[in-house]
């Protein structure tokens, strides 16, 4: 370039710039770059060489020629207006080179300026090195970048011509342009050319504009602080003084605005700026009273931090701001408000109406703040603040939102008659206007339903009726907006955290709503004379334990208290008319929670009657009202409250609360609740009652409706004509009550009397009076003169002449023709009552006795459709016909629900006119328990027991548990489908005992099903004596009923299976339990005559099976399938006869290795009882050829005989119902026992995905067995083995059948380890106890691994007693087999099967050897017992072992026995006392290692067995029990305690077969 020394030539070089760039058609974002450098090159006196239309090349040369010359100023020889122009265009450039970026910003990307870079850095030359980085892209939002620089030019510009208003204002507008481009407010920059540009207009005396620029310039100081950029730095800040403004620097200039000069917009936004210079100086102050608080605090010690000094700071603010007339942010807010609403008429959402309406929320906000503040303070003891100033700063707020909602409501034309078109414009309204005024209006609504809550039962600050419906409206409205927001924040999150920041905020603004709409809805209703909905009582109920995010916000609005007053309403009606006890205690706590949070969190302190209110509401719940309350707890509350009633500031106020407690207390005397000084009782109960309702009644005639303080509480007319009506009648009608409980029905007569006289035509006075005839005409014996009859319904109709619009003078009317058998006038009267008021519950009874319920339905429907307390006959009566007529039970579930909930079913003790709901006068069941009674039916119908129980369970409570016998029937019924036997076998036999013939053989059958169901349960815990007990207490209810049993077939068919399946379950018992059967045979030597006698019992199941077949018509084909059943129940009972006769003849004794089911085929008596039921089923098949349990039977029945019949039989068993798990198992065992191992497993495959069985365990382990015989490899036999056990294991956990015992007992005992050993043995042990011995094979394998263990111990360490263990133990073996001497060759067969064993590796066949060696001389090898010495050698080295101790133990015990008659006193007493301790010392040894194994390793390396602890405890409770005939014989006058029950109850369950303990528990059962 060249050095430019005319004039001339920059200006023509600028004209020509104008004319190509800014003034061109073309758009050329490289162009326009390209000539930002060479302006910036001319703006350093060069002219220069290359042009904007050159190559970027030839540019970059021209920079390294010019980079680090200075800049022209003032002192060249250019004119000013020239260098002002030339900086001008400069920005002119960079602007327009702006503008084209704003949309592109990747076009500006210039290659090769590499040099040209290095070279602007190396000499330092900022301003070409920002602009050349620039257009590299090396800087971010370009777009922005141009604009500050085209900025700084145009300062450059203004500073050689600062009196131009022209380069100002450009500079001002790319300003605004590049800080704030969307919100059009003025960045603080802007405040040195508005300064500028207010100068130039003063001087030219231009008032407007001087206004106008300065709100501007207010606003612009107002602004956050300046951008802070290199490039700022360099380019702007030289042209620009440092910026040091301050809040009161924009006070000043907006005082330089007259506002007359300014329009509607310009007055808006002055007032807008005042407003927000006062937020800001207030904030200002708040900011440094916290950073001085903090600095003090600092300085003391104290910990605290600047969140918590901003908060103390504020409140201090707010406490000095009462002193003052007026807080100056309110003033100005008010100010702004009313110039806003005056741009709603035509609302358009400018710029200036859009920080209106946000600055005045923020405003709102700080108001509510402050008298939140003020408040706390006023609690907090600050003699500047009281509640007065608290109340007043709430009353502002509601003022300042309240012409809000005028002005809407205005503008939408908002008509309360009309009110769903009012809504449907509303809602349009709020849909056109921008989320700002929404947020605004969502704020005021908020703060002005918290303000009101705030002064709520102190002033009335009233809005208009319409204004009151608008709002409530306005925050439906709103809230379904809000819920609508809500959910679609909820269905477009993402994971990014501010979108879950404002999906919490939206929740939480809905949860406000939500508090704010129930509490403006309950106070219209409390606004009202009228009872409240029963919705508003759901509310309150429905919130009760939720973990609602509005609960939080209850303190704010009072929902909780609120709606608490509308669920009790006990002013003006009987209290807690929709609610149980349970409902009003949380309700009531929830409004005390609500009063205690309004207190601490905003500063509202409750009121007294506030206080009064919420004790006398839970007397009420307590005293009567509502069932299950405490009437010591209402007496409390009732007097406390007449003494602080006293207190209140108006008299209207006292008199109410003292009427109402003085009824309470009356009522309670009358319900029975005696209240005593001391032991002593005060007065008579209704001389009690009589003088508190003659109070209450003089305390509501001291009340006056134009009193001071009526409507004090928010509008509510607590004290209206209604409240006063209703304690009047409430107290008047308790004064005659308890002169009837009295006796003094005279007195009670002339007491109504005298009120009639006294007040004529008083509508209350003479339908007291008219109540009263009525009722002692019904219920007190008065007579039956006609005379009487007439007096009452003279009264009756005197009452319903002075006020035709009352509803109960017309029912009483129908009730007394309805008595005189005038059923016609009685309907009339009815209906003329339920015109009035349709759920009247008179009435409503009176037209279901005298209509059917088709012709009353109507009534019914009318009456659920109105909202009262007293609608429980009409809901029962439509639940009682959708169950029984419609079967519609859910309905009707719904309907009796319903009903409960009705004061008239739940408490009609609390209903003056109760009596009359009936026409019985003598006492009948109480309708809540037939209507529970009604519910727990439907809840059965529906499949539901758990809820038909819980309400079986409260009949009971509320009949005083005397319900009716066939409500006893269905409750048994459903406890016995959900299992619960004993209940229900309860109840049954309750149910009989009250003799009623309808329900005798359903109660019966019932009973019979329930004990049955007992035994089965008492097998399965091995309490094999009591099932067989039970067992035979069912067969005698069954037997008893057939007399009194109807000749109904299907019902006697019902009894006689039910007694073939009771004898027939015979078969689960062990054969000792047939004792006393056997008993008559007089031979219970031998096991066949137990056998017999168990057989003989299972028959008479068939017999009577059979009698119910041939009772059967077969002719007729529904009764085919019965006959099927039976002829099936025929099978199976002579099948299980057939098996015991078999284990009679020793199959599955485990005595004979060659004794099977085929064996026993040639047994006469065998083969008879299998060949006839396999006859009867296939009569069972031939009736009904489909029924599959019959083909499982006939299967069985001939597995011996016919094996490919018999899988032919199970196959079609299985192919008519795979379900059928019988089936399966027993095909299953039919492959097995024919070695048929893939066959067997495939059905126990099969038998896996129908049900999970025992015997599918059972028979899978048989298999492995079996494969176990046949495998040679010792490894692979062994592991088949250990399998076969497991498979055992698994059939015990699914239940305990003894197969699953024996076998996992003879399976186990082939591990080498000890520990498995002695599993083995105590499952057969168990086995053995279970089965009482039957196999007797079981019983010697048992005793052999005792052996076995002992003489493993004898050859590790030889000790003299354990040889005498050795020896006791084998004369047991050896008894054993002498008692079956003479039926098998026991002892032989025992031998070779044992040694079989042996042969397989399962015992140590030298130690066989050993033991049968022993065996054969057990009479010689077995002594006397052995030392004692030796066990109490043994136990110096091991005190913890319990076996020693119980030795010890079983031979003192022997001692004790022979020591009853000697009379040596000191021997005695000290054979007692060691007998005592060692019983006592083994049980508690053995008790802690049976039930913590881990002990049991730490002393002993034996396992501990269940037998040995029933052993301990049984013997340490007879030595305890046998104590006192011992001192008794040498005359010691010691008393020794006695044992505890429970011990010999825990030796039966460890081992019901311990004949000591059933010896000692028959002893005590005797005494």
């Amino acid at each position: 370039g060249i050095t430019m020394t005319a004039p001339a030539k920059l200006k023509a070089y600028l004209g020509t710039i104008k004319k190509d760039i800014i003034d061109s058609d073309k758009k050329d974002v490289e162009i326009a770059c390209k000539a930002l450098l060479l302006m910036e090159i001319v703006q350093r006196g060069v002219l220069p060489s290359s042009s904007y239309n050159d190559d970027i090349s030839n540019v970059a040369d021209s920079i390294l020629s010019v980079a680090g010359k200075q800049l022209l100023d003032g002192s060249s020889n250019f004119p000013k207006p020239l260098l002002a122009g030339s900086s001008a265009m400069a920005g002119m450039v960079a602007e327009y080179a702006a503008s084209l970026l704003e949309t592109d910003e990747k076009a500006m990307q210039f290659k090769g300026l590499e040099d040209a870079e290095r070279r602007c850095t190396d000499v330092d030359d900022n301003r070409l090195l920002y602009i050349v980085q620039l257009l590299q892209n090396k800087e971010a939002n370009p777009h922005n970048q141009l604009l500050h620089i085209a900025e700084g030019f145009y300062l450059r510009a203004a500073s050689f011509q600062p009196d131009s208003p022209q380069m100002w204002k450009k500079a001002l507008d790319v300003m605004v342009a590049a800080r704030s481009p969307h919100s059009g407010e003025e960045p603080l920059e802007s405040s040195y050319p508005l300064e500028n540009l207010i100068r130039i207009a003063s001087a030219k005396g231009n008032v407007k504009r001087v206004s106008e620029l300065s709100l501007r310039l207010a606003e612009s100081m107002l602004s956050s602080e300046s951008t802070k950029h290199p490039l700022t730095a360099v380019f702007v800040t030289p042209f620009r003084p440092t910026l040091q403004l301050s809040i009161s620097d924009a006070k000043k200039s907006i005082q330089k605005c007259d506002i007359s000069h300014l329009d509607e917009d310009g007055e808006l936004w002055y007032k807008l700026l005042n407003l927000r210079i006062e937020i800001d100086n207030e904030e200002s102050t708040v900011e440094e009273l916290a950073q001085e608080k903090l600095s003090s605090a600092h300085n003391r010690g104290e910990g605290t931090n600047l969140q918590k000094c901003r908060a103390r700071a504020f409140s201090d603010m707010m406490v000095e701001s009462v002193s003052s007339c007026e807080h100056s942010i309110n003033h100005a807010s008010r100010e702004l408000r009313d110039s806003m609403l005056s741009h709603l008429d035509n609302y358009r959402p400018t710029t200036t109406l859009t920080s209106t309406m946000t600055v005045l929320t923020k405003a709102l906000t700080r108001m509510k703040q402050r008298a939140k503040v003020i408040g706390l303070e006023s609690l907090g003891g600050k003699p500047v603040c009281k509640q007065k100033d608290a109340e007043k700063a709430w009353i502002e707020v509601t003022g300042f939102a309240e012409p809000l909602f005028e002005k809407i409501a205005k503008q939408i034309d908002w008509n309360d008659a009309d009110i769903d078109k009012s809504f449907e414009r509303l809602k349009l309204f709020l849909s056109k206007i921008d989320s700002v005024a929404i947020d605004f209006i969502e704020q005021s609504l908020l703060v002005s339903a918290t303000a009101r809550w705030m002064i709520c039962g102190r002033l009335e600050a009233e809005l208009s009726t319409e204004l009151k419906s608008f709002i409530e409206y306005l925050l439906l409205c709103m809230t379904e907006m809000v819920t609508n927001r809500n959910q679609e924040s909820k269905t477009e999150r993402s994971n990014r955290a501010f979108m879950k920041e404002n999906t919490n905020e939206e929740e939480q603004l809905m949860a406000q709503f939500k508090c704010a709409l129930s509490a403006m809805r309950s106070m219209k209703h409390l606004r009202t004379d009228a009872s409240p909905p029963k919705s508003i009582t759901d509310e309150a109920i429905g919130g009760l334990g939720q973990a609602d995010k509005s609960l939080s916000y209850t303190g704010e609005f009072g929902a909780a208290f609120l709606t608490f007053l509308n669920a009790w309403s006990g002013f003006k009606q009987m209290p807690w008319s929709y609610c149980t006890i349970s409902q009003a205690r949380a309700i009531v706590q929830e409004a005390s929670s609500c009063l205690k949070k309004a207190t601490v969190n905003w500063g509202r302190e409750a009121t007294l009657f506030e206080a009064l209110i919420l004790n006398i509401a839970e007397a009420d719940a307590e005293g009567g009202f509502l069932v299950g309350g405490l009437p010591m707890v209402a007496s409390k509350r009732y007097h406390s409250c007449i003494e602080k009633a006293k207190e209140l500031p108006h008299k209207c106020q006292t008199h109410i609360i003292q009427a109402h407690c003085m009824a309470g207390i009356s009522r309670l005397s009358l319900s029975g609740f005696r209240r005593r000084i001391g032991t002593r009782e005060i007065e008579k109960p209704h001389t009690f009652s009589e003088k508190f309702a003659r109070m209450s009644l003089d305390e509501a005639g001291e009340i006056r409706i134009d009193a001071e303080g009526v409507r004090n509480y928010i509008g509510v007319p607590f004290l209206s004509k209604r409240s006063i009506e209703f304690h009047k009648s409430l107290a008047s009608q308790l004064v005659a009550d308890s002169l009837i409980r009295g006796g003094n029905l005279k007195d009670a007569e002339n007491f109504l009397e005298s009120a009639v006289e006294d007040t004529p035509q008083d509508f209350e006075a003479v339908f007291a009076l008219g109540f009263f005839r009525l009722r002692v005409l019904f219920f007190h014996n008065s007579g039956d003169s006609s005379s009487e009859w007439k007096i009452a319904q003279k009264q009756l109709l005197k009452a319903a002449k002075l006020d035709p619009s009352k509803s109960s003078p017309f029912a009483l009317l129908g009730y007394w023709y309805e008595g005189k058998g005038d059923t016609t006038r009685a309907l009339g009267c009815y209906q003329k009552a339920l015109q009035f008021d349709a759920a009247h519950p008179v009435a409503g009874r009176g037209i279901l006795r005298l209509k059917e319920y088709d012709e009353a339905n109507a009534s019914c429907e009318a009456a659920t459709n109105v909202n009262s307390p007293l609608n429980g006959w009409a809901w029962r009566a439509i639940g009682k016909h959708k169950s029984n007529i419609e079967d519609d039970n859910d309905m009707a579930a719904i309907c009796l629900q319903e009903a409960l909930r009705s004061t008239d079913i739940l408490s009609p003790q609390n209903e003056s006119m109760s009596k009359f709901y009936s026409m019985n006068t003598v006492a009948e069941s109480s309708e809540l328990s037939n209507v529970w009674i009604d519910l727990a039916i439907c809840y059965r119908r529906l499949g539901r027991y758990s809820a038909a129980i819980r309400a079986f369970n409260s009949a009971s409570s509320t009949a005083e548990e005397k319900l009716p016998a066939s409500a006893l029937v269905s409750w048994a019924q459903v406890q016995l489908e959900l299992g619960q036997v004993d209940e229900a076998a309860e109840k049954f036999g309750i149910a009989l005992g009250q003799n009623e013939k309808s329900i005798f053989s359903v109660a019966s059958f019932g009973q019979g099903c329930a004990l049955l169901s007992v035994a089965q349960r008492d097998v399965h815990d091995g309490k094999a004596g009591t099932a067989y007990s039970t067992l035979t207490k069912a067969i005698s209810v069954v037997k008893d009923s057939f007399g009194s049993t109807d000749n109904e077939s299907k019902r006697v068919l019902c009894m006689m299976k039910l007694l073939g399946d009771m004898y027939t379950f015979g078969k689960m018992l062990p054969p000792d339990v047939f004792f006393n059967e056997a008993s008559k045979l007089k031979s219970l030597d031998n096991l066949t005559d137990v056998l017999r006698s168990q057989i003989s019992f299972i028959a008479k199941g068939e017999k009577y099976y059979r009698i119910a077949e041939e009772s059967i018509n077969v002719e007729e084909e529904s009764d085919r399938t019965l006959q099927a059943v039976f002829a099936c129940d025929i099978g199976s009972n002579l099948l299980i006869q057939g098996q015991l006769v078999s284990a009679m003849l020793g199959e599955g004794q485990g005595t004979r290795m060659n004794l099977s089911s085929f064996s026993t085929l040639s047994n006469t008596e065998v083969r008879d009882c299998l060949h006839q039921s396999a006859e009867a089923f296939k009569r069972a098949i031939k009736a009904y050829p489909i029924f599959a349990p019959a083909w499982c039977g006939l299967g069985c029945a001939v597995s011996a005989s016919d094996p490919l019949l018999s899988q032919h039989a199970f196959v079609r068993a299985v192919e008519l119902d795979k379900s059928l798990p019988d089936s399966w198992a027993n095909l299953g065992f039919l492959y097995a026992e024919r070695d048929a191992f893939v066959a067997a497993s495939h059905v126990m495959n099969e038998l896996t995905q129908v049900a999970d069985t025992p015997m599918m365990w059972i028979c899978r382990a048989s298999i492995l067995e079996r494969e176990s015989f046949v495998e040679s490899n010792l490894s692979l036999k062994r592991q088949k083995f250990f399998q076969a056990a497991d498979a055992y294991k698994a059939s015990l956990q699914v239940l305990k059948d003894p197969d699953g015992l024996l076998g996992i007992g003879i399976t186990t005992g082939l591990s080498d380890e000890e520990s498995d050993k002695q599993e083995a043995f105590n499952y057969l042990c168990e086995y053995v106890g279970t089965t009482n011995g039957r196999s007797i094979g079981a019983v010697l394998l048992q005793k052999t691994l005792s052996l076995y263990d002992t003489l493993k111990k004898i050859k590790l360490e030889p000790l003299p007693w354990k040889e005498t263990t050795l020896k006791e133990e084998l004369r047991c073996v050896h008894q054993l087999s002498e008692v079956h001497q003479q039926n098998w060759s026991l002892l032989d067969d025992a031998k070779s099967e044992i040694a079989s064993v042996s042969k397989k590796g399962y015992i140590d066949s030298e130690l066989i050897g050993q033991l049968y060696t022993k065996i054969e001389k057990c009479e010689t090898a077995v002594g006397d017992d052995f030392p004692l010495s030796d066990v109490q050698l043994e136990l110096v080295k091991n005190p913890k072992n319990g076996i020693l101790w119980l030795r010890i133990a079983e031979n003192l015990a022997k001692d004790l026995v022979k020591m009853k008659g000697i009379k040596k006193k000191r021997l005695v007493l000290q054979t007692i006392e060691s007998a005592t301790l060692a019983s006592s010392k083994a049980a508690r040894i053995l008790l802690e290692q049976f039930s913590n194994p881990t002990v049991n390793k730490t002393c002993s390396n034996r396992m501990v067995c269940a037998q040995d602890v029933s052993n301990s405890l049984a013997l340490a409770y007879n030595i305890k029990a046998s104590q006192q005939e011992l001192l008794n014989c040498i005359k010691d006058p010691l008393k020794p305690p006695k044992p505890n029950p429970y011990d010999i109850q825990r030796a039966l369950i460890m081992h019901p077969a311990n004949r000591l303990a059933r010896a000692v528990l028959a002893t005590e059962c005797e005494k």
